[in-house]
């Protein structure tokens, strides 16, 4: 019926040597970081010139949008039911550490604005841009 004699699929090579850091790292390399941050701080000044009474934007920095994934990550770990609750200081419901990565407010702030391309560019650019941040044959993974 069907022909089960091809390559294994999966991983070709043993990642069990490898940190969660470093292979986390073979996919948002520094390329990935940048666009982020270059993309985000765009689309967010090109944004708030539309809204008179709009809060002002702080550029958004590699350093700070790790630690904005960080959280997201740790947010699809450790669900809470509203996300108010990762900051909030009655109950410890969660690790200590948000506090000092990023304020709720700046957390959304962020989030609003996240963007991996220009808004004006086409659809088919952008897929292009996103597709060709990593070659994943060079990962030596696959």
């Amino acid at each position: 019926m069907y022909d089960l004699a091809g390559p294994t699929p999966g991983c070709s090579h043993s990642v069990s040597s490898e940190t969660p850091l470093a292979l986390f790292q073979r996919f948002f390399q520094q390329c990935v970081w940048d666009l982020l941050v270059t993309e985000t701080n765009r689309f967010a000044i090109q944004s708030l010139q539309n809204w008179p009474h709009a809060r002002v934007w702080s550029e958004v920095g590699v350093e700070e949008m790790k630690a904005f994934v960080g959280i997201l990550i740790l947010m699809g770990i450790c669900k809470l039911p509203r996300l108010g609750l990762y900051w909030t200081t009655k109950h410890r419901l969660i690790r200590p550490g948000i506090f000092e990565l990023c304020s709720r407010n700046r957390f959304q702030q962020i989030f609003r604005f996240l963007h991996v391309c220009n808004t004006n560019d086409q659809v088919h650019e952008c897929s292009a841009v996103i597709l060709g941040l990593t070659d994943f044959s060079k990962l030596g993974i696959f």
